[in-house]
């Protein structure tokens, strides 16, 4: 018998065993899956949004290293124009060592126009430097550029223009362009001719350069200009230049002229200039079968396009997929910690909690009933009033109302809490509202009379209380409003009464006068007559 109660015990033991760790499990498992789904929902909010700020920041990299590349050549080009300024200085002392000697003799020459392509015969005087001759002199020429580099040219000026009677600028065949002409419609031309400098980026023969244009004054009088210049676009250079620069793993540099043909860089790419042509800012696009990410900006000075183009795929999925291992690793350990954490820490707690849960249920229920009953209460004794009362908030609108004000007013509680308090009063009190609301804020409580008008159109005098009530954010103001019009009723009866006996009062007094003074007054005229008599 005691082994059969201690094995009994001992079954019922387990099994409150059993059913604690079951609850504890089911209510564990739905928690573990809610926050690893939220866990892993969170994450992956996170990775794409770190993959789109990476992308972001790639697009700003490329964007940056364009600037990086365009102020470079912008370095390279502001150099070369102040090695230009020095080239002039030197060209200028070099050339007026020797006196300049402008003779008469005159010669004629074919000159070709670098602008129009034609030819046409021109006449040329005689110049010389000392005792020689400078006219197609090219010792002259290479002597003054050995000792500082570039092109120089020595122009005479003509008819139609300034013709280089000395230069070592080569033409498109590699041969100096002696006898070539500038014509006088050209922007260096007509600085020159007004007597100034000219400093800028012009068209030499058949490239662009760097150049400095000095006028050569025969007394007050232009004849001539000495030019110097040197190439605008070293393309070697360039390219040195981007060679030298690190900008990624899959990232080439490229530079396009402002027609779109490509200069410098990989010629696969010459067919991307469509997508930067127009391009504020960096671009993605598809080519070649991949997606590309590409950043352009335009040098003015060099007229050409600066870009860089990179594979988005070989450039950001080695930093993604890493990004993305090591967030999962990350993620399994935090989620590992957490749900330990929370099966031995926190669910020990919340099955008490559950426990409690059900004893407070009751209790809950209970005080549900209390409160429902106390909002019937309250209810019952606001409609049961026989006084109007209102709640109107800051904007005058009515947003509660009693049974008794719609019974008064002959309106539904629908149709009053559409309407505004000045809306129910009449003509004179209408205006009056804002100014008695002004002193009901103010005061706190104020009381005054009024007169309301019913759907019908009766006028009701009324004697309003109000007062100002705190709702949750809100300054509210409840007004309850009696009805005096009986108790005005009254005194009208009342004011009556006491004007009509004071008129009877007047008229018994002047009677009486009447009657007693008429006597008195004929005695006193007799005894009046009899002393004047005597």
């Amino acid at each position: 018998m005691l082994k059969f109660v201690s094995c009994s015990r001992l079954k019922r033991y387990t099994m409150k065993i059993r059913n604690v760790f079951r609850l504890k499990f089911l209510l564990f498992l739905p928690v573990a899956a809610l926050i690893t789904v939220s866990l892993g929902f969170v994450s992956f909010l996170l990775i794409r949004n770190s993959i789109s700020s990476i992308k972001e920041q790639n697009k700003e990299n490329l964007q940056h290293q364009v600037q990086t590349l365009s102020k470079m050549f912008e370095r390279e080009h502001r150099v070369k124009t102040e090695k230009i300024k020095s080239n002039l200085y030197f060209a200028n002392h070099y050339f007026y060592t020797e006196s300049i000697r402008f003779s008469n003799e005159t010669y004629t020459q074919d000159v070709w126009n670098q602008v129009s392509k034609s030819t046409h015969e021109t006449t040329l005087n005689k110049w010389f430097r000392g005792a020689d001759l400078i006219n197609e002199n090219n010792a002259l020429i290479d002597s003054a550029i050995a000792m500082f580099g570039g092109t120089m040219t020595i122009f005479q000026r003509s008819d139609s223009g300034y013709v280089r009677i000395a230069t070592n600028v080569p033409n498109k065949d590699g041969i100096r362009a002696l006898n070539t002409l500038i014509p006088n419609s050209s922007e260096v031309c007509q600085t020159v001719s007004s007597g100034e400098t000219y400093f800028g980026r012009a068209f030499v023969v058949d490239d662009w350069y760097i150049t400095a244009y000095e006028p050569i004054f025969e007394k007050d009088s232009v004849v001539g200009m000495l030019y110097v210049g040197d190439s605008e676009k070293d393309l070697n250079a360039l390219a040195g230049i981007l060679e030298k620069v690190h900008i990624g793993q899959s990232s080439q540099a490229l530079v396009f002229d402002k027609n779109g043909s490509l200069i410098i860089g990989d010629t696969n790419y010459a067919g991307i200039f469509q997508h930067i042509k127009e391009a504020k800012e960096p671009v993605s696009f598809e080519f070649d079968g991949s997606t590309q990410t590409a950043a352009a900006e335009y040098f003015d000075a060099f007229e050409f396009y600066i870009c860089i183009v990179q594979d988005d795929a070989a450039e950001t999925r080695p930093l993604i997929r890493k990004m993305v291992i090591s967030a999962v690793i990350i993620i399994i350990i935090a989620l590992a910690i957490l749900l330990i954490m929370l099966y031995f820490f926190t669910f020990e707690r919340f099955y008490r909690y559950v426990v409690e849960l059900k004893k407070s249920r009751s209790a809950l229920k209970s005080t549900e009933k209390a409160l429902q009953e106390s909002e019937d209460r309250f209810s019952k004794l606001f409609d049961s009033t026989g006084d109007a009362i209102f709640v109107t908030n800051v904007h005058e609108d009515i947003i509660e109302v009693n049974q008794a004000a719609c019974t008064v007013l002959g309106y539904s509680r629908e149709e009053l809490l559409k309407k505004k308090m000045q809306d129910i009063k009449n003509d004179v009190y209408r205006p009056l509202v804002s100014a008695n609301r002004q002193k009901i804020y103010e005061l706190g409580i104020y009381t005054f009379e009024s007169v309301h008008v019913n759907k019908d159109g009766l006028e009701i005098p009324v004697e309003i209380t109000s007062r100002v009530i705190d709702y949750k954010t809100e300054k509210l103001i409840l007004s309850i409003a009696r009805n005096i019009g009986t108790r005005k009723e009254s005194e009208r009866e009342i004011l009556s009464t006491v004007i009509r006996v004071e008129e009877r009062e007047r008229e018994r007094f002047a009677k009486e006068m009447h009657d007693g003074l008429g006597p008195l007054l004929s005695t006193v005229k007799l005894y009046v007559n009899e002393l004047g008599s005597s």
